[in-house]
């Protein structure tokens, strides 16, 4: 089937609820087949998902302005989808332009409500996911007006870059109570808490581990945004949630954040890794040659993973990756041999800006902020 994904674009971040009551009429299916059963998307959060014999999952994006719009499935399973209007109207249909011969969109889309419709490709079963994203240079906008969705309890992935950036979360609150703001990850941040006027209500360059910002802050129902600046380019996590905090003190666990330096950060390196790099990239692209016994081995290739068949592929990839940083080459590196050059006997196999090329390079760089 012709592609309807151009090979560049940019990513941002996803999650998500029912557009009917959080799947109450579903009867047990992970994701309804009808519009009216069908689960929300929350842009930039990987969806897991399960097709059955004969089943079908429908999935809802809203989008509140005119804007451009990537939805792409992966996992092993051989995916097909449709994207509809809100009058049910297909707009586009794809089969093999996403990874793993999953399908793949790129459409510019009027503000409204837009469902994809997702099969097997030959009527098989197992899971799969889809994940949605604005398409913008920037991976979160930098005004509480072009803010990313972020849903309480979900740890998003974001980068400041360059040091000037800003990055904005809306955050939608539903019950009076404490919200609690924060980042996570190797990256110092800086953060404000502003209301639905945009007025700042509290500020902090601190309050959280290693450098990260929190805020606790008694909120009525409303929305609100969370601005995140840094003082240099870095990764890091921002995450929301509700409920009983007592403040975060940065002399408190002084000694703590000393004991704990190096779990965060491999914690965030492989978390990123399992849901960003390993299946589009290693297993998607990468471990068709880089493999043992594979062409790139045999050609002298030092970068060599094992299959998602061993149980323990995320960590022995994630090493494989960290061994070949420390004694052969850096980051860039890496990139370059990605996107063709160096004499990659692989081709080019990302494109420059593209969403793939941007979870690849921030995974790269959670690893030498690591070091």
């Amino acid at each position: 089937m012709k592609s309807l994904l151009p090979a560049a674009f940019a990513a941002v971040g996803m999650v998500a609820g029912t557009a009917a009551g959080d799947g109450e009429d579903n009867h047990g299916d992970d994701h309804g087949d009808t519009y009216l059963s069908s689960t929300r998307l929350t842009y930039g959060v990987t969806m897991d998902a399960e097709l059955d014999a004969g089943d079908i999952d429908v999935f809802r994006f809203d989008l509140q302005g005119r804007a451009d719009i990537e939805v792409r499935g992966s996992g092993r399973l051989d995916t097909v989808a449709e994207l509809l209007d809100s009058e049910g109207d297909v707009i586009g249909e794809d089969d093999d332009s996403g990874p793993s011969f999953n399908f793949g969109f790129r459409e510019t889309l009027d503000g409204g409500v837009y469902y994809v419709r997702v099969s097997s490709d030959v009527g098989d079963t197992g899971t799969h996911k889809i994940t949605a994203y604005i398409v913008r240079e920037d991976d979160h906008g930098d005004t509480s007006g072009n803010s990313s969705v972020l849903p309480l309890g979900v740890r998003a992935t974001a980068r400041i870059a360059p040091a000037t950036d800003r990055d904005v979360f809306r955050v939608e609150v539903e019950h009076e109570g404490q919200l609690r703001v924060w980042t996570e990850g190797p990256t110092n941040t800086m953060g404000e808490l502003r209301d639905s006027t945009d007025e700042v209500i509290e500020s902090a360059d601190g309050g959280g581990d290693r450098g990260n910002f929190s805020i606790v802050h008694s909120v009525e129902p409303g929305v609100f945004y969370m601005h995140v600046t840094a003082d240099a380019v870095g990764t890091y996590f921002p995450v929301a949630e509700m409920g009983e905090f007592e403040d975060v003190d940065d002399d408190h666990h002084a000694e703590d954040d000393h004991h704990e330096a190096e779990e965060p950060t491999e914690s965030a390196v492989t978390t990123f890794f399992r849901e960003s790099v390993s299946t589009p990239i290693v297993q998607g692209r990468c471990i068709n040659c880089h493999v043992q016994g594979g062409v790139a081995p045999n050609g002298g290739a030092h970068l060599v993973f094992v299959p998602a068949t061993d149980a323990d592929h995320i960590d022995k990839n994630v090493s494989a990756f960290r061994d070949f940083i420390d004694h052969h080459e850096d980051a860039a590196y890496v990139l370059t041999k990605a996107t063709g050059g160096a004499s990659h006997g692989g081709g080019a196999q990302l494109t420059t800006g593209s969403t793939d090329y941007q979870n690849l390079a921030s995974f790269l760089a959670l690893l030498e902020d690591e070091g």
